[in-house]
């Protein structure tokens, strides 16, 4: 399995059956910058999980 997937490959992934989806990950962070959580909240992957760092 590739650790990195083209969008394209993603969304077929997303859209096929529950067993064996992919789980997205948001896991965004920056060094002195706001937390993670409020970016996410501001937008993200739809069904993306939030990962906080």
């Amino acid at each position: 399995m590739r650790p990195l997937i083209s969008t394209t490959d993603l969304a077929a992934a997303l859209a096929g059956p529950a067993t064996g989806r992919p789980v997205v990950l948001d896991v965004r962070w920056r060094l002195a910058g706001p937390p993670g959580a409020e970016s996410y909240r501001e937008g993200h992957l739809p069904g993306a999980v939030f990962v906080d760092l």
